[in-house]
């Protein structure tokens, strides 16, 4: 993969993995808040080692959609439909 690309996913992971925790935040049950952000550490640290650009994007992908639907619930009707 090329460097500059690379260098540009992995901003832009990071950027979606700060992004996760701040949502995260939000949440007002305190045992529910601290599983979300337990399972976020534990993924984004068990899946660095990817370097292939198309699990990545996969990847960023669906953290994504599990962000938008932690913000708004009802935006899981949408994708669905």
């Amino acid at each position: 993969m090329d460097v500059v690309l690379q260098f540009m996913i992995r901003q832009e992971v990071l950027k979606l993995y700060r992004e996760i925790l701040r949502t995260a935040r939000e949440v007002h049950d305190e045992s529910s808040r601290k599983e979300i952000v337990e399972w976020v550490r534990h993924d984004f640290k068990s899946n660095k080692h990817h370097t292939d650009e198309v699990c990545v994007l996969c990847r960023q992908i669906m953290y994504a959609v599990c962000l938008l639907i932690a913000v708004s619930p009802c935006s899981l009707f949408l994708i669905c439909n």
